[in-house]
């Protein structure tokens, strides 16, 4: 019989065989997703979010959520469900971030990003430096754009329907549930990736493609 740490193992392995197959085969699409959250999976995730977090909308802590192990408490969980997504996710378009990517990946940080900025003044031959700012990204991702660069790559409607979920879950306001129209979700473990997914198709392969062929000075 397999135990819950064996099965998690597993999953982490089948992570794994992803992320390589999306290193060698760039143009591959995945269509097999939903069995990898497993509730074992979910287990692991659960127990490798920070215990003194902020409590959800429920006000239900880590502690007290492993203590009662409740049904239908969906902020305590989503966050749980939402680091198991974002794990499959992060193994299939990790490779697929350009170098001079380093919001919210794995090993990278906004220092590293402004050493790398001052590296490039200093001593590279620059005459122009582009600063942008999105103004309220989180709260204005398109919904249909979003579920449509995802599609790009991820063929699994089930693992789709998750997300979209997750998009679609609302918000309190002065105490008053609000429908999600747009934006991704406050605060989701989710959030960061699909912003990266996001970012990656509309505006780094923008400056790849278009921009960058078009500059004189060094990068």
């Amino acid at each position: 019989m397999v135990n819950d740490t064996e099965q998690s193992k597993t999953e982490e392995t089948e992570i794994n065989l992803i992320a390589k197959r999306a290193a060698g085969e760039p143009e591959c699409q995945f269509n097999n997703l939903k069995h990898l959250i497993s509730e074992e999976f979910l287990k692991a995730n659960y127990y490798q979010l920070r215990r003194n977090g902020a409590e959800g909308m429920d006000e239900v802590s880590w502690k007290e959520y492993g203590k009662q192990r409740p049904i239908g408490i969906p902020t305590t969980e989503d966050k749980f469900v939402q680091k198991a997504m974002s794990k499959i996710m992060e193994a299939m378009y990790e490779q697929d971030f350009y170098e001079g990517s380093y919001g919210f990946r794995p090993g990278r940080s906004c220092h590293q990003a402004l050493r790398k900025v001052g590296e490039l003044i200093n001593f590279k031959l620059i005459n122009h430096v582009i600063e942008a700012d999105i103004k309220g990204f989180f709260d204005k991702v398109d919904h249909k754009k979003l579920t449509e660069l995802l599609g790009r790559k991820i063929k699994d409607p089930k693992f789709l329907q998750y997300v979209v979920r997750f998009l679609k879950s609302g918000y309190i306001e002065e105490e008053v549930i609000k429908e999600s129209k747009e934006g991704t979700p406050q605060g989701g473990n989710i959030s960061p990736m699909l912003a990266n997914i996001f970012l990656h198709y509309v505006l780094d392969e923008w400056f790849e493609k278009e921009v960058k062929a078009k500059l004189k000075g060094q990068l």
